[in-house]
């Protein structure tokens, strides 16, 4: 009876380190998963900014080469005004809005001259 007993015992032992190792396997994996779905997100998330970058990319190779592209490169780039053009550079945009902000861009022009 003893024996019987034993085996018994025995056998409830190993099955419940065996359930014990599968629930902690379980948790490793389903920690896992969760690190993968994250990481998933990340990507998707990458993946679509890079499929807009390259939709712009796209659009503006389309245009390069046009005359109006290559004059508005040389507009923004390059400073280039037409004969008889003006150019004007406004170089305290504050001023234009906000008395407060023009004060405080001439009283740095003033420290550092």
């Amino acid at each position: 009876m003893q024996a019987k007993e034993m085996r018994w015992t025995k056998l409830a032992v190993i099955c419940v380190a065996a359930l014990t190792a599968f629930f902690v396997a379980v948790q490793q994996v389903n920690g896992h998963v969760e690190e993968l779905r994250a990481r998933e997100e990340t990507l998707t998330s990458q993946l679509s900014a890079l499929m807009r970058q390259q939709e712009d990319l796209t659009s503006e190779i389309s245009q390069v080469g046009t005359e109006s592209y290559i004059i508005d490169r040389a507009r923004s780039d390059y400073q280039y005004v037409k004969p008889g053009e003006l150019r004007f550079e406004i170089v305290n945009p504050g001023a234009l809005y906000d008395e407060d902000l023009a004060d405080a861009g001439t009283a740095q022009t003033a420290e550092n001259p």
